[in-house]
């Protein structure tokens, strides 16, 4: 093997480490490797909440049109609490926002 093809392969195995590698390390494993308890909620009396103008009630809002967390494409559901579907979001990092949420950072999954 050359020089050549051994940084090709390097760099393509490096590439497969790297996507395998996320789903291994997801925040989710680390916290229960951790012995964490599960993120909080988003509190609208956040200061990044405050400042993309999170409201835990989309239909609150005449800015949502229609559109909440559940819906947005930074946003994933993780789970249920209390009968309310809860999830992670990009903005958020460590925290759950909930399903029926909506803030000015809202853009259509797709």
């Amino acid at each position: 093997m050359n020089r050549r093809q051994f940084l090709v392969n390097s760099g393509l195995a490096s590439g497969l480490l790297l996507l395998l590698g996320n789903k291994a390390f997801s925040e989710e494993s680390r916290r229960k490797k951790a012995g964490g308890s599960d993120p909080e909620l988003v509190s609208p009396q956040n200061s990044t909440a405050k400042s993309v103008g999170y409201i835990e009630d989309f239909k609150k809002s005449a800015k949502a049109g229609g559109g909440k967390c559940s819906t947005c494409s930074l946003y994933v559901k993780v789970k249920d609490i209390n009968g309310k579907e809860v999830g992670t979001c990009a903005i958020f990092p460590k925290m759950y926002v909930l399903g029926d949420a909506y803030c000015n950072s809202w853009a259509k999954k797709g």
